[in-house]
């Protein structure tokens, strides 16, 4: 069904991700109660796909590394924290979401395989692209910075969030 689905956006020129997504919701609704052999699958091929982007990704920023800048590595520390802690702060407004639940959130929410599609598909969609390299370069080092970054702090963090409790 996403294959199916994202040939018929492509061919309709729309967005094949978002096509694919659409798709998975159909097919989710339809098959309601597969729910649990579906959901064991998507699993397991989910992470397949996972460890298969990471593993591109990483095969592409190897010869990159060279030309990675201080501003690069800043914005990526930047994006990181304090660019993605506030939306996902206002996005919780109003759900009563206790303060550490915000930072931990804020710190451990929307992540790397994100980011790479959503590259993918703003290169999809805009044809003239002034900065690609730049952009392609400050997405892939931010990925790189926040797989490193997370690992590291996700064992200290997660004891400390479940000691709050």
């Amino acid at each position: 069904m996403a294959i199916l689905s994202w040939l018929i956006a492509d061919q309709l020129g729309g967005s094949g991700f978002i096509a694919a997504f659409v798709g998975g919701l159909a097919t989710g609704y339809i098959f309601e109660d597969a729910g649990d052999v579906l959901t064991d699958f998507i699993s397991a091929e989910g992470m397949l796909l996972s460890l298969a982007v990471f593993f591109v990704m990483g095969a592409l920023i190897a010869p990159l590394i060279p030309y990675v800048t201080w501003q690069i590595v800043l914005y990526a520390v930047l994006s990181l924290s304090i660019v993605r802690m506030p939306p996902v702060a206002i996005s919780l407004i109003g759900t009563k979401t206790e303060r550490n639940s915000v930072l931990f959130l804020g710190w451990f929410g929307p992540r790397g395989l994100a980011s790479t599609f959503l590259t993918l598909v703003a290169l999809e969609k805009v044809t003239v692209f002034p900065g690609k390299d730049t952009f392609i370069l400050t997405v892939l080092i931010t990925v790189l910075l926040s797989v490193i970054l997370h690992g590291i702090t996700a064992l200290p963090l997660s004891n400390v969030y479940i000691k709050t409790k």
